[in-house]
């Protein structure tokens, strides 16, 4: 409403290192709710204010004044670790269940394709790769939207335990898919893998290269 030019007195000007810290703060509590730890390898991913390079120093002076404890609580992570009391506390007394659960590559909680030991059992950081959990063991690793699986040395057997995961890819919410249309399973063709009869009893129907499960409308 007022006629003449205008500019903001601090344009140009950086924070000063009090504000700095306090929103470097400010960042690793909100990573601390999401991840519960925080490791240089899990950090890689996030935006570069909030990468690990940008934040050990603030995690450090965080840990001089109680708010942090830092240790070495995961073996198969590497590096330093930081976490707080509270989550120190949950991850003592978590008690794993059985509960068949599942997640996405890409979801930002996910491990999936960091550098870290388990880069080699988890699959690529795709959107159509995912990961199935029977408890906190991984029972399926699922490609490309279902097209591969895998089943891992956990896995019962049993498919039924995997088949909610099976309709929930083609009901989520903004799918376009279907069908599910499985090609290799365990790097071998349908037609020679012990799990395909299973599948049929679990609802897919075979033809001559591949199973497929059709969505229920």
């Amino acid at each position: 409403p007022l006629d003449g030019y205008w500019f903001s007195l601090d344009a140009g000007l950086e924070k000063d290192l009090i504000q700095k810290e306090e929103d470097n703060k400010e960042r690793i509590r909100i990573l601390l709710d999401r991840y519960g730890v925080l490791l240089k390898p899990m950090l890689a991913k996030e935006p570069a204010p909030s990468q690990w390079k940008n934040l050990f120093r603030t995690m450090r002076i965080m840990e001089l004044s109680g708010e942090l404890i830092s240790g070495y609580f995961f073996t198969d992570l590497p590096g330093p670790q930081f976490t707080d009391q509270e989550h120190l506390k949950w991850f003592n007394d978590f008690q794993p269940g059985n509960e068949l659960w599942w997640i996405n590559s890409c979801d930002p909680v996910s491990l999936a394709g960091l550098d870290t030991s388990l880069k080699k059992t988890l699959p690529e950081r795709r959107p159509g790769n995912w990961t199935v959990y029977k408890g906190i063991y991984p029972i399926l690793i699922a490609r490309k939207d279902g097209s591969d699986l895998q089943f891992t040395e956990n896995f019962s057997g049993d498919t039924d335990e995997v088949r909610d995961f099976f309709y929930f890819l083609l009901n989520r919410a903004g799918s376009s898919s279907r069908q599910i249309r499985i090609s290799t399973i365990n790097n071998k063709d349908i037609g020679v893998s012990p799990y395909t009869e299973k599948l049929v009893l679990s609802g897919f129907r075979k033809n001559y290269k591949c199973l497929i499960l059709d969505k229920i409308y």
